[in-house]
């Protein structure tokens, strides 16, 4: 169904609401409902948009791409604070390295290396875990097993990143979806419109056919760098802009992949009109931006004017857009910097007291030489400091806490190994970070 009327109209002016994919309005006996334009298990700060129809352009746009792509993106969703719809961080599968061979196992949290449970090794010929989880199995037999203190133990973790799905056509109707959704948000489009056709068809139809490609990857090094100059990894980037006689916008996931999607045609391009916004994942590491005009330029606006002028050339868009191998090992390595880096906020230091228990005063065993990984430490050092601080407890925000880490930063007690030694000869760890970790679970922003 097309409607290629501007609007209409109810008998006292008002516009008819209808669906922006079918053009159906509720009196023609469908639910509209308010769609989430980044889906909500992507993304820690909402967009969205009204008027698409609950069941064929909503419910199942999620059954049939969406969450496809949501599951393959588990362990950057998790490593984010990113929770699924049951208000659950999703779990992802890991490697561990323990006397030479691999242990994948699923996880929402490292310690969940540790439950009781047996883990079988990547060849299935060994398996790993507690005694008392072989005990319980009836056809354990003792002497056959290999004991040793995991505190004692040099074990290696490796993530199991997945990048393939950053080139399925899922993945690309995903992006295509972000985009006219948006879009039609910012035109206030109430409303499906034959101009549309070609990017809606993109997006509802399982197969592409004839029609030509709309969502192109971005592979240029120097793209990826540039962007990275302004937009912190993890955090979404959406900009809409005119050239050429077509409108693009262009999405920034996760700071992994950039795509840009080619939305409408044959329109009358205005010198640098473009809508941009940000959708900050690690809250307190870059200010959100909200649309602005860019005739208003101010200061503050500067490095999205920055942004959005780079992107309005004529960029060199792929280095090898043949070459799959590069382009795997090119989102792989985007995925791992953004593995290797750590957020301090508010949501990630409650998660990480919360995961720890670390406000119940428990003994801590801890490996200094071997499971734990970096991002362990380096919040475990902003509970430990905030502990050693005098200041009453009540008197801490996020910005008192930030203030505290550069301190630190500055006194050069950040670097691991000089934080480890501290934690080995401190008689009073536990109560530090007993404190500390009560600090953090009152703070307000």
């Amino acid at each position: 169904m097309t409607i290629d009327n501007d609007i209409d109209l109810l008998k006292n002016n008002s516009p008819i609401i209808r669906c922006i994919y079918c053009g159906k309005s509720t009196d023609e006996g469908i639910k509209l409902n308010v769609s989430d334009i980044f889906p909500l298990s992507l993304s820690n700060e909402k967009l969205k948009n009204k008027n698409v129809c609950s069941i064929e352009h909503n419910s199942n746009f999620s059954k049939y791409f969406e969450s496809c792509v949501i599951n393959s993106l588990a362990i950057v969703r998790n490593h984010l604070n990113i929770k699924n719809h049951g208000n659950k961080y999703p779990p992802y599968y890991i490697n561990y390295i323990i006397k030479g061979e691999k242990y994948p196992i699923l996880i929402t949290k490292p310690q969940d290396f540790l439950k009781d449970r047996m883990i079988p090794s990547e060849d299935k010929k060994s398996f790993f875990g507690t005694l008392e989880s072989f005990r319980k199995r009836k056809d354990f037999k003792e002497g056959n097993e290999i004991l040793f203190d995991i505190n004692n133990e040099e074990i290696v973790s490796e993530s199991l990143i997945e990048v393939d799905i950053y080139l399925t056509r899922k993945m690309k109707r995903m992006i295509a979806k972000i985009a006219y959704e948006w879009h039609c948000k910012l035109e206030n489009i109430n409303n499906r419109y034959s101009k549309y056709d070609s990017i809606i068809n993109y997006i509802t139809k399982e197969q592409l056919g004839d029609e030509p490609e709309r969502v192109r990857l971005i592979t240029e090094p120097l793209i990826y760098d540039f962007l990275r100059r302004y937009l912190p990894l993890g955090n979404h980037l959406l900009l809409r802009i005119n050239k050429h006689n077509k409108v693009f916008v262009y999405i920034c996931l996760f700071g992994i992949a950039i795509y840009e999607v080619e939305l409408l045609d044959n329109q009358r391009s205005k010198d640098l009109e473009f809508e941009l916004r940000e959708l900050s994942q690690a809250k307190n590491i870059k200010h959100f931006k909200e649309r602005f005009n860019p005739s208003e330029i101010s200061i503050e606006n500067e490095e999205m004017i920055n942004i959005a002028t780079f992107f309005s050339m004529d960029l060199k868009l792929n280095s090898a857009p043949q070459n799959k191998d590069f382009i795997f090992k090119f989102l792989y390595q985007n995925t791992k910097d953004l593995l290797d880096r750590y957020y301090v906020t508010k949501l990630s230091l409650q998660r990480f007291v919360e995961d720890y228990e670390l406000n119940k005063g428990k003994e801590l065993l801890l490996n200094y030489d071997g499971i734990v990984e970096k991002h362990f430490w380096c919040l475990l050092k902003v509970v430990y400091f905030l502990g050693e601080n005098n200041l009453d407890i009540a008197a801490y925000d996020m910005k008192t806490i930030e203030e505290i880490i550069l301190e630190q930063h500055a006194h050069n007690n950040f670097s691991l190994s000089c934080f480890k030694k501290i934690l080995q000869k401190d008689k009073h760890m536990v109560l530090k970070i007993n404190r500390g970790a009560k600090i953090i679970l009152q703070i307000n922003d």
